[in-house]
């Protein structure tokens, strides 16, 4: 498969694929952040090896606005109160594998940012979802096409319900039969011209429904978490 997405030789021995896929992962994070989307590149997709080029969050922004004022939720334990009822402490102990000293702190300042209410369930103590909302609309994967290719292919089923879009990019056109790949996983493609530092939409993505809400909160969390401190001055 892999010969399908070879490039001209011109990208091979002049340019290298290395070099010329940093470049496309950092001008591909600042195309992401001009279109108000909150990047990060070369990211770990929580809970996963996975490693994607680029992950985009569309944030919403009345909800990162309270985050500023009384700090991030702990997605790594609100992410299974995301449709729940009461939970007990218990219960959170066995599916995060957190310490139970440690969940019931987090779990009281939470309470006290107002993203929790805790309260006891049969007797036991326990928590519940006050209103907490997953602080994103979209999420788009982006993958650099030079390398790699049938492995990011592969990805793309592991990830499926977690995200919405996926791109992958080339600095040249590519075959009728490369293209038919990436759109036989629901990929859309895109070109990027270097000396315009542009791209664009050769193939539009399928669009997939949000179906993990779990990994789809620790994202966009995470991802928002990262990028939130040094646009505060945009939000406020």
């Amino acid at each position: 498969m892999e010969a399908l997405f070879l490039p001209h030789s011109f990208y091979i021995k002049e340019r290298g694929f290395m070099a010329f896929d940093r470049l496309m992962r950092a001008a591909a994070t600042a195309y992401y952040s001009g279109l108000g989307y909150y990047s990060h590149s070369d990211y770990t997709i929580p809970g996963t090896e996975i490693v994607a080029d680029v992950v985009s969050i569309q944030p919403i922004l009345k909800e990162l606005k309270p985050r500023l004022k009384r700090g991030f939720a702990p997605a790594g334990i609100m992410q299974y109160l995301i449709g729940n009822d009461w939970m007990t402490l218990n219960e959170l102990v066995e599916k995060t594998g957190y310490p139970l000293d440690f969940i019931g702190t987090v779990l009281e300042e939470s309470r006290d940012n107002g993203w929790v209410e805790i309260g006891f369930l049969d007797g036991m103590a326990a928590c519940r979802n006050l209103n907490y909302v997953i602080p994103a609309k979209e999420c788009v994967l982006t993958f650099i096409g030079t390398q790699d290719i049938k492995k990011k292919l592969d990805l793309l089923h592991t990830l499926q319900g977690c995200f919405n879009k996926c791109y992958f990019v080339f600095p040249y056109f590519i075959s009728p039969e490369s293209t038919e790949v990436i759109v036989s996983v629901g990929g859309g493609v895109m070109k990027y011209v270097e000396e315009l530092g542009t791209f664009t939409e050769l193939i539009p993505p399928e669009l997939f429904e949000i179906e993990d809400k779990r990994r789809f909160a620790l994202i966009a969390e995470n991802i928002l978490f990262l990028n939130v401190f040094s646009k505060k001055d945009e939000i406020i």
